[in-house]
């Protein structure tokens, strides 16, 4: 069975909802940068915003097994990759390189949808959870198990459409970066089956959600490295900042400590997606870690977007 085929019907339908929702996002960028002056940081943002949105439906459309989609989407990443970084310029002809390849992802996408028209229903947000991670261990060659440790109810009234696309990124990055190799895990003490476990809860005033996963965690030092490597800090800088300051970086746009972009990381946009997203919903995220013990990711939202 391929790592599609272990998705459930009324999943792969929403995420097919949800990337068409994306290309819709990226055609509204496309527009707003014809005649882009992409040294103004409106339009810098409006090329980032365009960025996480086809990094987002490269995902979706992975879980969903349409290969010709994730590798366009991809294609498109190296475009808008190197737009970003000043290799290519925004010209004409660039802009309708642009407005032709997202006219493609849209063709796919939409005989997709047709092939599951058919398909009806709606998967409760955990049980999805639990497919994507299936879906993205089986690719990896890992094994993790996801534990849902809290009650639906603490959920209630939140806009888990909106949370979706963050709470994706959140789990990829857990799979890929955090969780280790079944070999590399008992080599290191640990039992082959990673795991995941998603925790949510209330207070007066905020909801939470935490997503925490027993893999490797984050090591500071390379993320000071990469920071110096990639000229976003000098060495005296770096040497000078603690470790949560050091985190945000991890945040910031474009910002990776992996030397080689695969088809599930590497482009260092899953955490500015995440709060971005958040940040919209008037959130926030934090991350907290211990190397070879854990990462914890969690979103804090406030109370007062949830009805109960």
């Amino acid at each position: 069975m391929d790592e599609a085929s272990a998705l459930e019907p009324s999943v792969r339908l929403e995420l097919l909802a949800e990337a068409q929702g994306l290309l819709a996002a990226a055609a509204r960028h496309l527009a707003a940068l014809v005649g882009a002056d992409l040294r103004r940081p409106e339009d810098a943002e409006q090329l980032s915003e365009l960025f996480r949105a086809v990094h987002t439906l490269k995902g979706l459309a992975g879980f969903c097994g349409l290969d010709a989609v994730t590798g366009l989407a991809h294609a498109l990443e190296d475009l808008l990759d190197a737009l970003r970084s000043g290799r290519v310029d925004l010209d004409a002809d660039t802009h309708a390189l642009l407005l032709d390849s997202a006219a493609a992802l849209g063709r796919h996408l939409a005989a997709a949808g047709e092939r599951r028209s058919g398909e009806a229903g709606r998967m409760p947000a955990f049980e999805r959870m639990v497919q994507e991670v299936r879906v993205l261990s089986r690719a990896l060659s890992k094994d993790v198990r996801l534990v849902v440790n809290c009650e639906a109810s603490s959920l209630d009234g939140l806009p888990m459409d909106a949370l979706s696309a963050p709470l994706a990124h959140v789990l990829r990055n857990a799979v890929d970066h955090g969780i280790e190799l079944p070999d590399e895990r008992v080599a290191r003490g640990k039992s082959r089956e990673g795991s995941i476990t998603v925790r949510a809860w209330r207070t007066d005033s905020l909801v939470a959600l935490e997503v925490e996963d027993d893999g490797a965690g984050v090591d500071v030092m390379a993320v000071r490295s990469a920071a110096v490597a990639r000229g976003l800090l000098d060495r005296a800088a770096a040497e000078a900042m603690g470790e949560q300051e050091l985190l945000e970086m991890l945040f910031r746009p474009g910002f990776s400590t992996r030397a080689e972009v695969t088809g599930t990381s590497g482009r260092g946009v899953g955490l500015d997606v995440v709060r971005t997203a958040v940040a919209r919903l008037g959130g926030n995220v934090g991350l907290r870690t211990r190397l070879g013990v854990f990462t914890r990711v969690i979103v804090t939202l406030p109370e007062t977007l949830a009805t109960v």
